[in-house]
């Protein structure tokens, strides 16, 4: 209570305008994610830290479900709401994730039970961690976002802080007493968001009534999830697909160097992630305020104006991306810079996803980024075996290129024709 006090304070110091905040909080995330991601790699070794990767895609999974179900809608609805209203609703929001959570400890447990009648190869004793992780790493990013919803940065920045900064420190200390294995890791990532929820729930009450909450928020919800949950998982089929078969069709290892890729980019997670709590509700303000002449030329600056940094980044890794890469991580990860030039490239598609989705969520046409998802994904499921095969991680960082474009395409084309027309 004493370190939550003195964060609080501290807090107090930065600017009160919510961009300021913004980011310097994802400059936190992204920073503390990128040292974790560091600290893994070299402890655990390529072959360990591609298992622990591969069980951190689970996670992945579940995530999209949960910004699809849960975050999104939340984003975009709760700034057209006032007061005790928009309180109840973001309760609300909270009480569908946990409802979707206690699903999946069922099924994980369903699922330990099972394997114990199968050779597993030591993936049950990962079930249990894996459960734990998912739920508390996902409950930390939902109540975060809660608190964005909310417009209380100061208290999303000391969340924040305290997971990840304390998911650093606790990787140092089991990695330095040689403690750390995958099975460790994934427990000390649930330790430190668990932390990072106690923070949040010092402001999040549910004074309305969970369940009516829930019901509440989820009836709000449930015309714009419908077609963003199956968007969700369609990104496993598109261009998270090119990821999962490369653990199965070139080696664990190979998914090591695409995480280690990511990592040295995270950087400009700082910009997309940042950008994703603002362009959404500024969107929807903006709309309600100046109808859709006045959201086409919000949008508009936002990708031309946000693509700028993404740019310098394709040159970065063309010229000095490898030996970055060398040394931070090693030379266990080098002859990487095709790989990483063209992963960069992705970054550009990548940021484009937020302007175009927040405004597809804006105007209430999110079908058009299932329809996205959908030739994406069969482009994806007819050419990975292919270009992985082929190519090996060329291919599967070139999928994933194609498919992001693929959908940026026929997304801002849908979106395009909608806000063209009549009001």
């Amino acid at each position: 209570m004493v370190l939550l006090t003195k964060l609080k304070r501290l807090s107090f110091c930065l600017p009160e305008k919510s961009g300021c905040l913004v980011v310097v909080d994802q400059m936190v995330v992204s920073i503390g994610n990128f040292l974790v991601v560091v600290l893994l790699a070299r402890f655990l070794g390529v072959d360990d830290f591609g298992r622990f990767t591969i069980a951190w895609l689970i996670l992945l999974f579940s995530s999209s479900l949960v910004m699809a179900v849960v975050v999104f809608p939340m984003l975009s609805t709760a700034p057209q709401l006032k007061g005790g209203e928009k309180k109840e609703y973001v309760v609300g929001c909270i009480g569908s994730y946990l409802f979707g959570s206690a699903i999946w400890v069922f099924v994980g447990v369903v699922a330990y039970v099972l394997s114990s009648h199968v050779e597993s190869g030591g993936i049950r004793t990962l079930i249990f961690p894996l459960i734990v992780c998912v739920v508390f790493v996902n409950l930390q990013e939902v109540c975060r976002r809660s608190l964005v919803a909310l417009n209380k940065m100061r208290l999303v920045l000391i969340s924040d802080v305290v997971t990840y900064g304390g998911r650093f420190i606790l990787v140092v200390v089991f990695g330095l007493f040689d403690g750390l294995s995958i099975e460790i890791g994934l427990w000390l990532c649930a330790g430190s968001s668990v932390f990072g929820v106690l923070v949040c729930a010092s402001t999040l009450g549910f004074q309305g009534g969970l369940y009516s909450c829930t019901i509440t928020a989820w009836r709000t919800n449930k015309s714009s999830a419908k077609w963003l949950l199956p968007s969700g998982v369609m990104q496993w089929t598109s261009i998270n697909l090119f990821v999962v078969c490369a653990a199965y069709l070139i080696g664990p290892a190979s998914v090591a160097t695409l995480r280690v890729c990511q990592s040295l980019l995270s950087v400009f997670n700082v910009l997309i992630q940042g950008l994703e709590n603002l362009i959404p509700p500024k969107a929807s303000l903006i709309y309600s305020e100046g109808g859709k002449s006045a959201l086409k030329n919000y949008l508009v600056r936002c990708s031309l104006v946000g693509t700028l940094p993404f740019l310098g980044l394709i040159v970065f890794s063309f010229l000095w991306g490898e030996f970055v890469v060398v040394a931070i991580y090693g030379g266990d990860y080098e002859n990487i810079t095709s790989i990483l030039t063209i992963y960069s490239i992705s970054y550009v598609f990548m940021y484009l996803v937020v302007p175009v989705r927040a405004g597809l969520r804006t105007i209430g046409k999110t079908k058009i980024w299932f329809l996205s998802y959908l030739v994406s994904s069969l482009f994806s499921i007819c050419l990975v075996y292919y270009l992985e095969t082929t190519y090996f991680l060329v291919g599967a960082v070139s999928g994933m290129l194609i498919a992001n474009i693929i959908i940026i395409a026929i997304s801002s084309a849908g979106l395009r024709t909608f806000l063209l027309g009549r009001s």
